[in-house]
């Protein structure tokens, strides 16, 4: 408990909350699957999207905390988290500076989606005419590095010049922060406040808010809104048997359930495996209309938190990687090129192993997949099939070191051990106790009838002497 309670910087386990660097921490790795759409040109006349898996391209991970306050009771902590990646290039199979993908447009089918309302069908011509102007094409070209981490898109620099201001003409599909400064000014400012734990293990890595908001005010009800959930980097202590758990995801943009399946040795140490519930991603008629997915059930709509960060409904939509956990219609609909065409549970779900007695998370392979939905316009595109094409597959992936993994062997689960046999010893000692009494006061007993004989022999022969003495 005093590991995992984390209240200034004084405190115990301070170093190995605040950030990913510490004396013995594990590495953690991001991985990326980037997916080549080798029939681009067809694509666009309504033929089956052929995707190649380019990769892997691996990561270093790291993050730390900055800005830290607490509040006056220790209870919560609000902070600011730095998030940096570099590239492995000993681990990747490509250079994503020098390889270039065909990827699917998605700036252009941001401005698509924003300019395209159902309702006025004279919106999509506009929309084609410009595309046209500008030589837009369904998908695009570029390094794997530009598509993740960032660049200027000549079509939204046009727009923003020509048509429209726009918040950004930067597409990216994931920050990688260079310095406080920089994460501060892409978080606005906005801090996440997390329990402590204090005085309530069950509340340990909680999310009270996220990135400033309590609400997020872009699902379809309150439940669905309300920032809630643990990190998962840690849990409650001592774990409830099959007990799920529940986990705040910003990726998502929202909470979801794992479920208890099964348990794992890792070091030595046993583990309790979660996987990401099947449930987390039905549709409307399902009963998640909160989450917005009118089409089958799999993916999760991002389109709405979208349009709060980006300003526009950019038509992305999660799920796990080759549509693992999905309804088969989304499978189906595109071609997965071999040898990465067969999903299954150990590598395309998500995955947490979770020592129960510390609540800590061992070992994780967080996995999702950003696909971008596809639909006609017009003039343009006026052959293409409405079709949710893959972009790329991630995977955040770290496992205990093995000095931590000893040092948790002699503490964590030494107290484990204690606590299980203590009631066993007692119970042992307690009989000993009787035991023991018993024998005690047999001797005891045994002690005082000779103690009584031996008094009744002396009196006696006190008596004995005594006559004989009358009688002479």
């Amino acid at each position: 408990m005093e590991q995992r309670v984390v209240t200034s910087p004084n405190s115990t386990g301070y170093d190995m909350w605040v950030s990913t660097e510490y004396k013995d921490s594990p590495p953690q790795y991001f991985t990326a699957h980037m997916y080549n759409v080798t029939n681009p040109e067809e694509v666009e006349q309504g033929a089956k999207p052929k995707l190649q898996q380019i990769g892997p391209i691996v990561y270093r991970y790291h993050f730390h905390y900055f800005n830290i306050s607490w509040s006056e009771d220790l209870l919560t902590v609000q902070n600011m988290k730095l998030e940096s990646y570099d590239w492995i290039p000993e681990l990747s199979a490509f250079d994503p500076y020098t390889t270039e993908v065909n990827f699917v447009n998605v700036p252009m089918l941001a401005v698509k989606a924003g300019v395209d309302p159902d309702d006025e069908w004279w919106s999509s011509i506009a929309f084609d005419l410009i595309a046209s102007a500008t030589n837009q094409t369904l998908f695009t070209k570029t390094t794997i590095h530009d598509f993740i981490w960032g660049y200027e898109s000549p079509f939204l620099e046009w727009i923003n010049k020509t048509v429209q201001p726009l918040n950004t003409t930067l597409f990216r599909l994931q920050p990688n922060d260079t310095s406080e400064g920089e994460c501060f000014e892409r978080l606005k400012g906005q801090y996440d406040e997390y329990y402590t734990g204090k005085n309530d293990s069950n509340l340990l890595h909680w999310y009270t808010q996220w990135h400033g908001m309590r609400d997020l005010q872009v699902w379809g009800d309150e439940d669905a809104n309300e920032v809630y959930g643990h990190d998962g980097i840690g849990f409650s202590i001592n774990i409830p048997d099959g007990k799920n758990l529940t986990v705040f995801v910003d990726t998502l943009y929202r909470h979801v359930e794992f479920w208890h399946n099964s348990t794992e040795v890792v070091r030595g140490i046993t583990l309790d495996r979660y996987w990401l519930a099947d449930d987390n991603f039905f549709n409307i008629t399902q009963g998640q209309s909160q989450y917005y997915l009118n089409a089958p059930h799999g993916l999760s709509n991002m389109s709405a938190p979208m349009n709060v960060m980006q300003g526009t409904p950019v038509p992305i939509y999660m799920s796990l990687p080759l549509f693992f956990h999905s309804d088969p219609s989304y499978f189906e609909a595109v071609d997965f090129l071999p040898p990465n065409n067969t999903p299954d549970h150990e590598t395309c779900n998500t995955v947490l192993m979770v020592e129960p007695t510390s609540g800590i998370t061992m070992k994780v392979k967080k996995r999702v997949q950003v696909n971008a939905r596809v639909t006609s316009s017009v003039i343009l595109f006026p052959n293409v099939t409405t079709t949710f094409i893959p972009v790329a597959w991630f995977e955040l992936s770290s496992e205990i070191s093995e000095p931590l993994a000893d040092k948790i062997k002699r503490t964590v689960l030494l107290a484990k051990a204690i606590a299980y046999y203590c009631p066993f010893v007692l119970g042992a000692l307690s009989a000993l106790f009787l035991v023991l009494t018993v024998h005690s006061g047999f001797v005891a007993h045994k002690l005082r009838k000779q103690v009584s004989y031996d008094l009744i022999e002396q009196a006696e022969g006190k008596r004995g002497r005594r006559r004989e003495k009358e009688k002479g």
